[in-house]
């Protein structure tokens, strides 16, 4: 999904979720719900495969520069449903895990992760990402999103965002 990216009053929650859920090749599969207060985004890259007329194509979204240090996509209150994440994390402040996921909320902004009081929960006062990859059935902005450069691309054949660095942690925030 993107490369780097720093925020406060990060959440994840195993909410139940309205509807279906994902459909992955094969079959179905849950999806966990992470939410960011606030986040400062380095490069954004979104691919979805579709077919159109019967061919196969991609629509790519992507965003930011290619300057490593400038976090310059800003977004609040972005959720985010996903059936997989890969990369390297840091948490800062305070960390809890376990935590309900009834009780999980992006600080006092009033958006809702929608968990149950039976699911896991995880929240961070401040967390770093670092070569993020990740499944995503839905994203949800309900405040602010400000992407520099942002284009969208319909793309021939079906085909992926470039691969991401290795993550490299000792530039922590």
């Amino acid at each position: 999904m993107t490369p780097d990216d720093y925020g406060t009053r990060w959440r994840l929650a195993a909410p139940v979720l309205a509807g279906a859920p994902a459909v992955v090749s094969g079959g179905s599969a849950p999806a966990a719900r992470i939410g960011v207060g606030s986040a400062h985004i380095n490069g954004l890259c979104l691919a979805q495969r579709t077919t159109v007329l019967g061919q196969p194509v991609t629509i790519l979204i992507s965003g930011g520069d290619t300057d490593p240090s400038t976090f310059e996509i800003s977004a609040t209150g972005l959720l985010l449903d996903v059936t997989g994440v890969q990369g390297a994390i840091a948490t800062g402040g305070e960390l809890a895990v376990n935590k309900s996921a009834a009780d999980v909320a992006l600080g006092s902004s009033g958006v809702s992760l929608g968990g149950a009081a039976d699911r896991f929960g995880l929240q961070a006062s401040s967390v770093l990402l670092r070569g993020v990859h990740a499944t995503v059935r839905d994203i949800v902005v309900p405040n602010v999103l400000q992407v520099p450069n942002f284009a969208v691309r319909v793309l021939a054949r079906a085909q992926s965002c470039p691969t991401v660095s290795a993550p490299d942690m000792s530039g922590k925030h």
